[in-house]
């Protein structure tokens, strides 16, 4: 099957937590190796000539479009600017000046995979569709959904959603979210990349059990921005006395110096370690040396990192957004009542000092998030979804 993928988003081809949308390459890479199919990707950038020279008194040096093999398929790249016309329009005119170039060396492919209503995705979509009879089908992702649309907005949604030949959203928690412009929406979790399935020793946690005698260390992952919460992480931990108890905050962004003063001011900032940007191997190694994981992102459509996490074998103490709220429990950690600071620190409290089954907690997720699960699953939606076209 020969899938071209279009995501909301996508940065550069890196593999580090700040390139944005990476997991649509992981993604991609996983229907190839795992679903047997042909997977290419095209990313069109859409730049706002008079908002890029207003922010940086430049425009993009690179612009165009670009191709580069990344994961074993074709990554396109179309950075347009737009002057006076609106971004869909723009979004559009590049898929069809794509669209030759693609047919012409790889033919047309047999679907369409719309990675997100959100951007320039859609947009894209409709016009290769409409111009090539090529059908598409929608995977959700966009925190876009928990705020109100407009009269426009909400149609056009409608319009996108209606004419695919099916839609899933990443999490039930983002489907309920969906349900007045997209009533039918499947639920397909996303996968977690390889990396993390590799073989390792899981002990039962060496938790304390109610003491405070063995080190314990929690781990959180994300951009470093208001809505992951991190600034609700330190001060919940900061009410761990015990110099055993740390705190270990991978990803990066505008938050971190704000995040180092937090730690100082609240007396902790021995215990606290900012990794930065971490690559997918060194996150995996950085999870399986943690004994607890935490989140308390205030939005989240899925939260793969909690995800990843959990194949860990790491118990997880979350705030009720995304997939948490679906699947933690008492058997892999502790949903917050919440998302303040109190109701974050009595679920890593819980974390802390409960016994956990590693073994359990990783065998439970790895079969819900398998990788060749996720190809078998989206394989057959397609199928499925294929002759109701023709």
């Amino acid at each position: 099957m020969h899938i071209l993928m279009i995501p909301g988003w996508l940065a550069g081809g890196g593999e580090a937590l700040s390139a944005s949308g990476v997991f649509f390459l992981e993604q991609a890479r996983i229907m190839r190796e795992f679903g047997g199919c042909r997977v290419n990707i095209f990313s069109p950038r859409i730049v706002s000539a008079f908002g890029e020279w207003r922010r940086r008194r430049r425009l993009p040096s690179r612009r165009g479009l670009e191709v580069s093999g990344e994961g074993g398929g074709e990554v396109w790249r179309d950075c347009r600017l737009r002057w006076l016309r609106g971004r869909r329009a723009a979004a559009a005119e590049s898929a069809r000046g794509f669209w030759r170039k693609y047919r012409e060396k790889n033919g047309s492919p047999d679907v369409l995979w719309v990675q997100s209503a959100r951007g320039n995705a859609a947009a894209a979509a409709q016009s290769l569709s409409a111009a090539g009879g090529v059908p598409y089908f929608v995977v959700e992702h966009s925190a876009r959904f928990f705020s109100p649309f407009g009269f426009w907005e909400r149609r056009r949604l409608r319009n996108l959603f209606s004419g695919a030949i099916f839609t899933a959203a990443v999490s039930d928690f983002l489907r309920k979210q969906m349900a007045k412009v997209c009533p039918d929406a499947t639920v397909l979790h996303n996968p977690v990349a390889p990396v993390f399935f590799e073989p390792v020793s899981l002990p039962s946690l060496p938790s304390s059990a109610g003491g405070n005698d063995n080190e314990f260390v929690f781990h959180s992952t994300g951009r470093l921005e208001a809505d992951k919460g991190h600034e609700t992480v330190i001060a919940a931990f900061a009410r761990f006395p015990d110099a055993n108890c740390k705190l270990q905050i991978a990803g990066e962004g505008a938050l971190l110096p704000k995040l180092r003063r937090l730690a100082k001011e609240k007396g902790i900032a021995e215990r606290v370690e900012f990794f930065g940007a971490r690559g997918r191997k060194d996150l995996a190694e950085d999870l399986r040396r943690a004994n607890g994981y935490v989140s308390a992102s205030k939005h989240e459509t899925f939260n793969l990192s909690l995800a990843e996490a959990l194949v860990s074998g790491l118990p997880c103490a979350a705030t009720p957004t995304g997939v948490a709220a679906e699947i933690i429990g008492e058997e892999n950690g502790a949903l917050a009542g919440g998302f303040g600071e109190e109701n974050v620190f009595q679920a890593m409290k819980e974390v802390r000092e409960n016994r956990y089954d590693k073994q359990k907690i990783t065998a439970a997720a790895r079969e819900m998030f398998a990788p060749k699960k996720y190809a078998d699953t989206l394989a057959a939606l397609i199928k499925s979804g294929l002759p109701r076209r023709k």
